[in-house]
């Protein structure tokens, strides 16, 4: 298939010959290179040394703008084998190219043009020349024949037509000419309308337009536009624009390109990229960014979304939708019956380590209230009791807050999963709402039951079992699915920030107290991680060694001491097995994970809620844009308050919306 690139290079007019690639030319010159030895062969080839000098003179690279143009693949796995000491393992025709592209770069009219190939091959040049020198030829370049293959739309064309169901997991039923290679592809013109190309274990580049299909294992660039469809799995798109109902999926990378217009979708597992506009069309990423305006349409994010200007008109309504999390199922993958059963257990793994890690905060938490109060009373003796019996209620009511947040939230999750409509993902994972892991219903279980719990959290805990029991008696209603979901949020959102008040308030109180304190060891009352334990620990080290009469140590030895340092030391313990819990479940999570990237390239995100941060929407916003707090929100005709957000008056100044626990709001 080499061939055909030799025989394309060889007929460009000499305008269109500068925009050749390095790589390109090098694999032209080791053609000629492999026939040394068969005189009439080189003949037919000789224009091969035409074109080489005049390119040398004219080389300037790509001529038009576009993303799509990092297609010399095969010369960066080359190089990164040689700078990998593998260049034993080369072969005549890939130390060949080798040696052509660094001299291609040093005898090249544009100096500049090559700077970073001649700096990255200087070291091994003499290496490459001698392994070159030390091999035989071999005609027709057998190696780099198998890691690059040349095609055109005719040969497409030719292919055997089948009838597809599904193409690269996403159902998109079709029937024409379907072409399946193997390496890295290079399409010297476009993938016609009607016809597919799927390029396993490599990445492909096309020269021209894609009108047709395209899936590829690693990457895709496209040198001019993409109107058709492109699926990648592990790397990037790139390209020119994508227009006319385009539909492009980077399922765990990027897509990059200068514009876009009215694409069906655009969906990248990490971020898409728009040099200048985008206009109407449909766009899901974790971050978006379009450097220049936003002309209505609908954008979904879980990360960040930034553009320019954010415009809408009555005919172009523009909706900007703040997720908690992307799906598989944003861009139309069909899961099986298989694939299902693993992504409900991701989720579950999820919600579980989710729940843990807010279960090791709190156990920490209240270890440090038990360490400040210790050090307290080591330091200053007996402490007022009004004050002491005002800072415990204000911990126990934290405490109970804690479990009551992370009850709601769970229930929360469960139900907005239901008004997803993820059928089978939304069934498996919210039959124990909740309960994902028994020790929080142990939690649970013992906040209900304990004296310490005001009489209103008390309450709180039965109405949060009420309302879940409703949620699953009316779980396929869609409103009140809906109305419990807001109430839900509702409930978490007050009880949250009446936990932020009175974990501020605790923490005013213990600093107006011990403010310059000194501890027996010598030390200051200070601040940071588990500062107060710390602080406690070495105080009783200090103290190890005083006589049994001495204040200090019988002050070790009162019994508000013993309960102290019990309770310090119960809660450490169970922060101990939580962590070792949750480590377990890290490990089954990726060992879940990894037969979904492996054999569906479906990416489940290993990181919980309560690592990452909420969704938010920065830019000039025009009157009228809609932003919303759920996908399922949209098209609603009576939302929620504060559920959707419409802009006004922020034309002029730049401004950013945050996804909140119940609502969307413009950050200060």
């Amino acid at each position: 298939m080499l061939e055909r690139l030799i025989e394309h290079v060889t007929q460009l007019p000499a305008e269109e010959l500068r925009f050749v690639t390095i790589q390109d030319m090098a694999i032209c010159a080791a053609w000629f290179d492999s026939y040394s030895a068969m005189p009439a062969e080189q003949r037919r080839y000789a224009a091969v040394t035409t074109a080489r000098e005049e390119w040398l003179l004219r080389v300037s690279g790509l001529g038009r703008a576009t993303e799509g143009r990092r297609c010399q693949w095969v010369l960066r796995e080359l190089i990164d084998q040689v700078q990998g000491g593998q260049l034993g393992q080369l072969k005549w025709d890939e130390v060949d190219m080798l040696h052509h592209v660094a001299d291609l770069a040093a005898s090249a009219r544009e100096e500049g043009l090559f700077t970073r190939v001649r700096e990255l091959l200087e070291p091994y040049k003499a290496a490459v020349t001698a392994r070159r020198d030390a091999l035989r030829p071999a005609p027709g370049l057998p190696r780099l024949s198998e890691r690059l293959r040349v095609i055109t739309s005719r040969d497409i064309r030719r292919a055997r037509p089948r009838e597809i169901k599904l193409f690269a997991g996403i159902d998109m039923p079709s029937r024409g000419p379907v072409m399946v290679l193997s390496g890295h592809i290079r399409v010297l013109d476009n993938v016609p309308e009607n016809c597919t190309l799927v390029v396993e274990d490599g990445s492909c580049s096309v020269d021209g337009f894609v009108m047709g299909k395209v899936a590829a294992t690693e990457n895709c660039e496209v040198r001019e536009n993409i109107s058709g469809v492109v699926v990648v799995r592990q790397g990037d798109v790139r390209t020119r624009n994508i227009i006319d109902k385009a539909y492009v999926v980077a399922k765990w990378g990027r897509v990059h390109c200068r514009h876009a217009q009215s694409p069906e979708l655009v969906f990248a597992g990490t971020e898409i990229c728009i040099e200048d506009e985008a206009v109407m069309g449909r766009y899901i990423a974790p971050r978006i960014r379009v450097n220049g305006a936003v002309y209505g349409g609908e954008l979904h994010a879980s990360s960040h979304v930034h553009a320019g200007r954010f415009r809408c008109s009555d005919a172009r309504g523009l909706s900007i939708v703040l997720r908690r999390e992307l799906s598989c199922r944003d861009y139309g993958e069909t899961p099986d019956e298989e694939a299902s059963r693993l992504l409900a257990k991701a989720v579950r793994i999820r919600r579980s380590l989710d729940e843990l890690n807010d279960m090791i905060q709190w156990a920490e938490r209240e270890a440090e209230h038990c360490a400040g109060s210790g050090v307290l009373f080591l330091a200053q003796g007996e402490v007022d009791r009004a004050f002491a019996d005002r800072v415990q209620k204000a911990e126990n009511r934290i405490a109970a807050l804690d479990r009551i947040t992370r009850g709601l939230h769970s229930l929360g999750l469960a139900a907005e999963e239901q008004l997803l409509s993820h059928t089978a993902e939304a069934a498996d994972s919210g039959r124990d709402a909740g309960a994902a892991d028994g020790d929080f219903e142990a939690e649970l279980r013992a906040l209900s039951s304990a004296d310490s719990v005001d009489r209103d959290l008390q309450e709180e805990l039965a109405e949060l079992a009420e309302m879940r029991a409703k949620w699953v008696a009316a779980r396929s209603d869609r409103r009140a699915t809906l109305a419990l979901l807001m109430r839900v949020r509702e409930r978490e959102a007050e009880r949250t920030q009446e936990r932020q008040e009175l974990i501020e308030a605790v923490e005013r109180w213990l600093g107006e107290i011990g403010a310059g304190v000194t501890l027996p060891n010598g030390d200051e009352k200070g601040g940071g991680p588990r500062s107060k334990i710390r602080g406690l620990q070495r105080a009783l080290a200090a103290l190890r060694d005083r006589p049994p009469d001495d204040p200090l140590s019988k002050r070790v030895r009162s019994g508000f001491m013993r309960v102290t340092l019990r309770t310090l030391n119960s809660r450490l313990e169970r922060s101990k097995i939580y962590r070792a819990r949750a480590a377990e479940l890290r490990e089954e999570l990726t060992g879940v994970c990894e037969p979904l990237r492996r054999d569906y390239h479906i990416i489940i995100e290993e990181q919980g809620e309560s690592q990452s941060s909420p969704a938010r929407a920065t830019g000039l916003f025009e009157d009228g844009v809609r932003i919303y707090s759920d996908p399922f929100l949209l098209g609603e005709e009576n939302p929620p308050p504060g559920t959707v957000v419409r802009t006004s008056g922020l034309s002029e100044s730049v401004g950013t919306f945050v996804r909140g626990l119940n609502s969307v709001r413009r950050e200060a």
